[in-house]
């Protein structure tokens, strides 16, 4: 036992040191961040939810889910930002604590062990949990629910009842991908396991629904406009596919790309018979394979995320695999596991290393913006610099919020930085007279062009920091 622990304890120090030291040393960050960041300052300011972000010139309805932002309110409130950047790391991190703790009691202190370390070096979770979003958090209730569930098949308990409830409570108040997620396997899980064991899907089907109304009462009715935002976000997402319009099956070489491990199963086929299908087993498989699947088959926006969903049963039927396999065997694939992972959170880190967002020289400029009371709206090129400016400035920046409703309204404009009279309606219209421009990017250069070339476009640049200038155009432009 304490044998056990010992090797838990260095997988647990092994886990933490790939998630920490990279965000201590690159400070990692992204677009999603500065979103999440600038609501949780005015829940800060306002000491409540708000109903829309006011930071952005178009606004919609706030309707997310708003538990990460109120725990990071008070950091980012105190201007505390360093914590917030290790949120994800600390859900991500008690994942592998919740595995290691569950699978021990079912399968044994060996399974349990390799289970979390497959799970600790896995690249997807890793590099998902870098940024301040709510993916981590998700993914964590997730995972109790499901283990929860898993554990009952054996452990069955009304104090797992509650936990299975609050964890929904944490889920559908935390992350959308989570919730219909959570959604779609318990369906899943609870039709097949009718045949099966119906105990299990009277469970699910007990928990689902208290835990519904449970979020219902514990956010005082606000869950009903996250539900609605929800159904606006999957409407548009099957209306236009991802972000960029388009609508991809998933890609199996970008799967082998976030859980490379997973490349190693036909070889363990090949020296091994095929677990029992014990009722455990069986729900394992389906879980993982549910969310394996549905990465390859969702074509509506982020297929790839949903593989993080799946990572913890595919981790304990890979160990409960090679755990049978003769010992030189055993050893030969786990050294292909830390080999695979760790070569690619290299390439990962390697690429990603001078792809800060933020920059010495941008928060210059966002500090002279902030000091100048004459400008009170602003627009940053490249559009991507939007988030980052609503978070470190107190101007109206445009740009639109994530809702649905509004962001195709934003989306019209944005060729203004390469279109000289939409630039002009967007500045007459919106009254848009200040610009943050990043002049090595490509809509940068094109909007610096069109201002130089135009005689009706008078301008001043107010500030230039490295390759950021503060641009100001004149009133009234024809």
């Amino acid at each position: 036992m304490e044998f056990h622990n010992e090797i838990f304890y260095t997988i647990l120090v092994v886990g933490l040191l790939v998630r920490m030291l990279p965000q201590i040393i690159l400070k990692l960050d992204t677009v999603d961040s500065y979103y999440n960041l600038t609501a949780a300052k005015q829940i800060w300011n306002e000491r409540k939810i708000p109903s829309t972000l006011n930071s952005f010139l178009f606004k919609g309805t706030y309707s997310y889910p708003p538990l990460l932002h109120l725990i990071i309110s008070p950091f980012v409130g105190k201007q505390k930002i360093p914590p917030t950047q290790f949120i994800g790391i600390l859900f991500d991190f008690s994942s592998i604590v919740l595995l290691y703790y569950i699978i021990s009691q079912t399968f044994g202190y060996e399974v349990a062990l390799i289970s979390s370390l497959v799970y600790a070096i896995t690249p997807i979770n890793i590099i998902e949990s870098f940024s301040v979003t709510p993916r981590p958090m998700g993914w964590f209730f997730l995972n109790v629910f499901l283990l929860t569930v898993f554990f009952s098949i054996s452990h069955f308990s009304i104090l797992l009842l509650i936990i299975s409830i609050f964890s929904v409570v944490g889920i559908l108040l935390s992350h959308k991908m989570a919730a219909q997620s959570l959604f779609f396997t318990s369906i899943s899980i609870s039709i097949i396991f009718l045949i099966i064991d119906y105990r299990i899907s009277f469970f699910i089907l007990s928990s689902l629904p208290l835990g519904i109304i449970s979020t219902i009462i514990i956010s005082k009715g606000f869950y009903k406009k996250i539900f609605c935002g929800h159904i606006s976000i999957l409407r548009y997402h099957f209306r236009q596919g991802n972000y960029k319009g388009t609508k991809k099956f998933g890609n199996p070489i970008q799967i082998l790309q976030r859980i490379p491990w997973l490349i190693l199963f036909p070889v363990v086929f090949y020296f091994n018979d095929f677990i029992d299908l014990t009722l455990e087993n069986s729900f394992l498989i389906i879980w993982g394979m549910f969310f394996l699947i549905i990465s390859i088959l969702w074509k509506f926006g982020d297929n790839y995320r949903y593989l993080v969903y799946g990572i913890i049963p595919l981790s304990v039927i890979f160990s409960e695999m090679i755990l049978r396999l003769d010992f030189s065997i055993f050893i030969i694939l786990i050294s292909s596991v830390l080999i695979l992972c760790f070569f690619r959170l290299a390439y990962f880190f390697q690429t990603n290393k001078t792809k800060r967002l933020i920059s010495k020289d941008l928060l210059a400029c966002f500090n002279y913006v902030n000091d100048n009371k004459n400008i009170q709206r602003i627009s940053v090129v490249p559009f991507s610099l939007s988030y980052p400016a609503s978070f470190y400035t107190n101007k109206l920046i445009f740009a639109a919020d994530p809702s649905p409703e509004v962001w195709e309204k934003g989306k019209d404009y944005t060729g203004f930085p390469s279109n000289p009279n939409l630039l002009s309606f967007v500045v007459n219209k919106f009254q848009i007279f200040t610009f943050i421009i990043d002049t090595n990017d490509q809509n940068g250069l094109s909007l610096k062009s069109i201002i130089q070339k135009s005689p009706s476009l008078k301008s001043t640049i107010l500030f230039a920091q490295g390759k950021f200038e503060i641009i100001r155009l004149s009133h009234n432009i024809s």
